[in-house]
């Protein structure tokens, strides 16, 4: 408020002099204290007396009875308080903390906001070697946004539990001006999400290679929320829910690996049909391996099919029996064979 150091200095010389001049006791042990605080910030840099400060625990039961005195005025406005509006404003033109939690909280934040300008985000890991305090901090955030969200914005909150709450609207809005996070396993699964759009919009499916080199921990993740998939529908622990099914759902999502495998190979070998005019895929087809084994597989499991009575028989089975006939796949080889080799 004062131009100058100084100038703030003199002032404060010339009232104490007053006060010890005609002052109440009380109101010169006021200033005296007050005295002993701006010595004390001198020397430390700030009115953050400890509790417990062996030089001079008198100035540190002082401090906490200013806060209590300050608190007890703002929820009490028209009580009489020892604590005027004059000391409160030289508390505050000294820089004095009435709410250490709240001062604490903004030291928080005002750290939170320089790591974000450093890296572009506020995930700080919970162990961060650089700032460890800093890596707590943002998971109390966490841990309180959820309990804030538990305890819901109930009307008949005391005035009380409105001033101690570790989270407040205010609070959240100034975190979310940031971009923070405050379910960081949500906010990676629709990362990963983003990612396998991609892959659709490149491959056209959303099948992605378990050995896919360009990105492995995608190929992982999609492959972990099949098994997270399949525990979901037997009712066991998963963090597989509705939401998350809808969606991938409607990017076509195969749940079935091996159905997944089995389409790819289906349509590997229509694409040869279309090439070579037929289904009699050598065993060792050097331009695909795979295919050649797959297609004797298939064979294989016809004349299983076949053996088994009607009631026993596979639907999937059926269906894939079904598709392959539609291309006109040829169940014996043999006889395909002698038939272009008479011709």
């Amino acid at each position: 408020r004062y131009s100058s150091q100084e100038k703030w200095n003199e002032r404060f010389r010339e009232r104490v002099s007053s006060v010890e001049l005609y002052g109440s006791a009380l109101e010169k042990r006021w200033w005296r204290r007050f005295d002993e605080l701006v010595r004390y910030k001198a020397e430390v840099g700030n009115c953050l007396v400890p509790r417990r400060y062996s030089p001079n625990q008198s100035l540190s039961n002082w401090v906490s009875s200013q806060r209590r005195l300050y608190k007890n005025k703002k929820l009490q406005v028209n009580v009489k308080s020892s604590l005027d509006d004059e000391r409160i404003e030289w508390l505050n033109d000294l820089g004095f903390v009435f709410d250490v939690h709240e001062y604490s909280w903004n030291c928080g934040y005002e750290e939170l906001a320089k790591y974000h300008e450093q890296y572009g985000h506020c995930l700080v890991p919970e162990r961060c070697n650089e700032n460890q305090r800093l890596g707590d901090w943002v998971r109390n955030q966490r841990k309180a946004f959820h309990e804030y969200k538990l305890e819901g914005n109930r009307a008949n909150k005391t005035r009380r539990n409105i001033c101690t709450a570790k989270m407040t609207p205010e609070r959240i809005e100034k975190l979310e001006s940031l971009g923070f996070i405050w379910d960081v396993k949500e906010a990676l699964w629709f990362s990963k999400l983003e990612k396998l759009k991609e892959f659709k919009k490149v491959y056209g499916h959303c099948s992605v290679p378990y050995t896919y080199e360009a990105d492995q921990q995608l190929a992982f993740w999609v492959c972990n929320q099949r098994a997270l998939y399949k525990n979901f529908l037997l009712g066991t622990s998963s963090t597989m829910n509705v939401d998350h099914v809808k969606i991938l759902n409607s990017l076509d999502f195969v749940w079935d690996a091996q159905e997944d495998r089995w389409l790819e190979r289906f349509e590997q070998l229509r694409e040869y049909k279309e090439k070579f005019g037929h289904t009699v895929v050598p065993q060792r087809y050097k331009e695909n391996p795979q295919l050649g084994r797959w297609v004797t597989d298939q064979r294989v499991m016809y004349r299983a099919f076949m053996e088994e009575s009607m009631e026993t028989r596979s639907v999937v089975v059926q269906r894939r029996i079904d598709m392959l006939n539609w291309m006109g796949f040829c169940w014996n080889a043999m006889s395909q064979r002698s038939r272009r080799n008479r011709n």
